[in-house]
């Protein structure tokens, strides 16, 4: 008895609130929400995009053909490197000192078996993204990367994009690669170059 009674009484407090007109900060704030609402941030456009997912690709591509020289090609002379799973301060480098680290890496497993789309599937909307800095801090997408947004966008600066990729189960199969592969990408003149990876 009383659970009706409760909900007769909740009926008419409705009923008397939305019969009468309705105040204009009250329409106001019915039609727009509650609080200020931030502009959205843009995304990235579909040709920048698709730009710098090629780039990440041919990055990829001369990892995995060992290629070195190409490699080292697409990077800035001073590099943010490291591993967030591992350490959570990643340490600025050189080309030098990447060129060092692959040739290690080269030395310790056969890239080359592995082919590009068998690592990426750069097609699929969950598994490869590209975010800029400024949506890094302020909207991201729904996340299901290995590495933490928050701890990426530290080391990105204003006018900086992100490219990240899952790898795909068949190439954790035939190397060790992680989970999770990104770089960061800055223009640097007239070129895109990688600024930071993991």
């Amino acid at each position: 008895m009383r659970s009706i009674a409760a909900l007769l009484s909740a009926i008419v407090v409705l009923t008397v609130f939305f019969s009468r007109p309705l105040a204009a900060d009250e329409a106001t704030a019915l039609l727009k929400g509650i609080g200020p609402k931030k502009a959205p941030v843009p995304s990235v456009g579909l040709l920048l995009r698709d730009d710098l997912k090629a780039l990440f690709k041919n990055v990829m591509a001369a990892y995995f053909a060992e290629d070195k020289e190409k490699f080292l090609s697409y990077f800035n002379d001073q590099i943010t490197m490291g591993s967030l799973t591992l350490q959570r301060k990643k340490p600025q480098a050189t080309k030098d000192d990447l060129a060092k680290r692959i040739d290690k890496e080269f030395a310790a497993q056969d890239f080359k078996q592995l082919a590009l789309d068998d690592a990426f599937d750069s097609l699929s909307p969950t598994m490869m993204f590209v975010l800029s800095e400024e949506q890094m801090r302020s909207n991201i997408p729904v996340w299901g990367f290995a590495a933490e947004p928050q701890d990426i966008v530290k080391f990105m600066q204003p006018g900086d994009y992100l490219v990240i990729a899952n790898t795909l189960p068949d190439a954790l199969d035939k190397v060790l690669l992680p989970a999770t592969i990104y770089l960061i990408v800055r223009k640097i003149g007239d070129q895109f170059k990688v600024v930071g990876l993991d």
